[in-house]
């Protein structure tokens, strides 16, 4: 076991020093917002983190030591958030055209098949739309919008309610200047007896004008959609801080990149290939791997103190890693793993959050591989990342938060928070479902299912241990270890965690911290003010005893008194045989008397990125 006194006081004459070269007024914020400017990201990653950098290799420090381009610091302050406007006409489908099509919606499908397109169809709230394929042999069956004007370069957020009988796909049709088409796959789904959310980005490709969106499918099945929303990713005002972010520029090698690596491997950097709109991007290929890393490292950016979002488009056939590193002020460098990013055949979105330290030089993030394998890379972006508009202590908000991912969440809970169109936080213990031997948890497609909802997905270690009786090596292994189950499950960042049996100690922290989450919720009872420790949140929880005068004063106090409120549920279910466990009624009478006074209602990211 380390001496974590000696590290513990190591750290923090490091951060003392930072702080005192940088003249950091923030060294005296309250903790929460000390960790929003990233001050308790520990200075290395540990020994046994799998994308860890343990030094800059040679290229790059020389990269580093070279005299940079460097983007200007934004100093402008940050203006409020804006809703991007929805591109799709008549998104709802409540407006009728001619004949049997909603206005502006036209019919399509090729092939050798049945096809039946129904309008109008009930749909998620009101009307939808239905294809139908029989006696399949090719081809597909689809309703799409009339084209709307895009920009190439540009990222899109695309979401629809959908109900299906089959796998269904989503696809971006482009038409190009030349009046060509391009078209762009970008999410395939699974059948669903009830509605659920699609959702998912894609890059518009250069000297693209105009598209439509097609959520087809390709068998013999029922699809029903309704309310559909496309938007600009970040029409809102944010910057993509990275040149050449979509690798069209460069010879053999792209502008405002260079190539990275360390260890003992045979490393191909391939540039261009085809990206993912047809058009460019990078590649790395290791043969022979024994130890180290590649990856391609943007030019270094100069970023103020704040929280930011990195993205990027890519393919690759084993799991790969996002890696934080940021120089300080000091010259000395501290990296943080961010993300595993599973393999894929097909062209896949990744995105991580991460925050900037005060006195922070230089932030770069790399989409890395360790192993053998191929990674391609396409459209990479570092944005600022912005809450809701306003802090949750300027309103006062209610989180909804589930441990265990029980079934009876999935059975009773979900659908409710579905139905008022709220989202939660669910705490999953990676290899403790169903899937795995554990009968009355969830599955991993429920799983899924939940996170493609909107929901939040938090880790909740692997096997439920009471972290306080292990050494810090089997802490942070059972930590990370679940935040890295849960990556690959494809359920969205993982950037909170939750202390099983609410047992935790100094290294509980620490390795929380190391493990890369921004969040840990505690069993202490209380409300989360700008004093609370973001790896100690403050909760209250949904017991058998809990009565409804209990939750609805809790509620009420922490909206008169602008105060965040974090509520843990376990079992949702009518026969309550133990402590932890409310029954649907008291819970659907939460969530009516939540949505009857327009609660502000946050998932626990959503909540810290806010402020």
């Amino acid at each position: 076991m380390r001496d974590t006194g000696l590290m513990r006081l190591f750290i923090a004459l490091t951060v003392a020093a930072s702080l005192l070269f940088a003249g950091s007024p923030q060294a005296f914020a309250a903790p929460v917002l000390t960790k929003l400017l990233g001050k308790s990201e520990s200075s290395s990653t540990p020994e046994h983190g799998p994308g860890r950098l343990r030094v800059p290799n040679s290229e790059l420090l020389q990269d580093l030591m070279a005299p940079q381009a460097q983007p200007a610091a934004r100093t402008a302050a940050p203006s409020a958030a804006v809703t991007p406007p929805n591109l799709i006409p008549n998104p709802d489908l409540e407006t009728a055209g001619s004949g049997d099509a909603p206005a502006s919606w036209r019919k399509g499908g090729y092939g050798t098949n049945t096809r039946t397109l129904t309008y109008p169809a009930p749909g998620s709230s009101g009307n939808g739309i239905r294809v139908q394929l029989s006696n399949y042999t090719n081809g597909d069956a689809k309703w799409f919008f009339e084209h709307v004007p895009v920009s190439g370069g540009t990222t899109y957020q695309f979401s629809d309610q959908y109900q299906a009988s089959t796998q269904s796909i989503v696809t971006a049709e482009f038409k190009m200047q030349d009046g060509t088409y391009a078209y762009k796959d970008f999410l395939t789904l699974p059948a669903n007896s009830s509605f659920s959310t699609a959702s998912g980005q894609f890059t518009a490709p250069t000297g693209a004008v105009s598209a439509t969106i097609f959520h087809l499918i390709k068998s013999n099945g029922t699809l029903t959609t309704d309310t559909y929303s496309l938007t600009e990713v970040n029409s809102s005002g944010g910057d993509n801080y990275v040149a050449n972010s979509g690798f069209e520029t460069g010879s053999a090698v792209p502008d405002s990149w260079t190539k990275g690596r360390w260890g003992t491997s045979t490393t191909t950097f391939s540039y261009p290939v085809t990206g993912s709109n047809g058009d460019r991007a990078a590649q790395i290929t290791i043969n022979g791997w024994t130890s180290g890393d590649a990856k391609w490292a943007f030019t270094p950016l100069s970023l103020p103190s704040g929280n930011y979002t990195y993205t990027d488009e890519y393919t690759a056939t084993i799991p790969t890693y996002l890696t934080l590193e940021l120089k300080r002020a000091d010259g000395t460098f501290a990296y943080q793993d961010l993300l595993v990013a599973p393999a894929t055949a097909s062209w896949a979105t990744t995105s991580a959050n991460f925050s900037v330290p005060a006195g922070t030089q230089s932030v770069r993030v790399f989409h890395l591989i360790n192993r053998n394998g191929t990674l391609t890379l396409d459209n990479v972006s570092v944005t600022d990342r912005t809450g809701g508009g306003t802090s949750v202590f300027d309103t006062g908000a209610v989180t909804l938060r589930f441990d265990d991912a029980w079934d009876s969440q999935y059975q009773n809970a979900v659908p409710k928070l579905k139905s008022a169109g709220l989202k939660g936080t669910f705490y999953v213990v990676s290899r403790q479902i169903e899937d795995t031997g554990y009968p009355g948890y969830m599955t991993k497609a429920q799983i899924q299912e939940v996170a493609t909802d909107g929901n939040e997905i938090g880790a909740h270690t692997q096997t439920h241990v009471d972290l306080a009786t292990l050494p810090y090596s089997q802490q942070y292994a059972q930590i990370k270890g679940s935040r890295d189950d849960l990556q690959l499950w494809n359920v969205g960042p993982i950037n909170s965690f939750s202390y099983p049996f609410g047992s935790y100690n100094a290294d509980s922290l620490q390795a929380v911290k190391d493990a890369g989450f921004e969040s840990a919720a505690s069993s202490n009872g209380g409300y989360v003010t700008l004093a609370s420790d973001p790896y100690q949140l403050e909760r209250y929880g949904l017991e058998s005893s809990t009565t409804w005068t209990e939750i609805k004063n809790r509620v009420d106090t922490a909206l008169a008194n602008k105060r965040w409120l974090i509520l843990t549920a376990h079992q949702v279910q009518s026969s309550c045989s133990d402590q932890y466990c409310i029954t649907p009624t008291l819970f659907n009478q939460l969530v009516d008397y939540l949505k009857a006074n327009n609660v502000r209602v946050v998932t626990v990211s959503e909540g810290l990125d806010s402020l």
